[in-house]
């Protein structure tokens, strides 16, 4: 489907999409849809508006669904009460990460963090 409004978007904005990143699927698929259709419609539309060039990238995806795409499972989400702050942020770093299949870029743009940032954390945490 995102294909298909991809393409019909590209027309009526007459901006030309030739690929679509198979990245973006993973996040699309994580996320809830509570819109259904019409959300996963508007969503595309917004990628398709906002892309930098003809090629349609995790960055283009409203940061909003990125964000709430990695709502890691229920019980991924709920921190260890026994873990601090610290260690609770580096799980969610790993698992941005391995969603990410390891693309740093990808991880920090679903983190809603600066690429920047997301280097310093790993230095931070060694887990570069």
């Amino acid at each position: 489907m995102a294909q298909a409004f991809a393409r019909e978007f590209s027309e009526s904005h007459e901006k030309p999409i030739n690929e679509i990143d198979p990245a973006i699927y993973s996040v699309l698929q994580a996320y809830r849809w509570p819109g259904n259709v019409r959300e996963l419609r508007n969503c595309v539309e917004s990628m398709v508006v906002i892309a930098r060039d003809k090629r349609l990238t995790v960055r283009d995806i409203p940061a909003n669904i990125a964000r709430e795409s990695v709502a890691f499972e229920e019980e991924e989400c709920a921190p260890p009460a026994n873990l601090s702050l610290a260690e609770n942020e580096k799980r969610l770093i790993k698992a941005a990460l391995e969603r990410a299949n390891g693309n740093r870029r990808q991880a920090a743009d679903v983190l809603d963090i600066s690429l920047r940032t997301l280097y310093r954390k790993l230095k931070d945490y060694d887990l570069a």
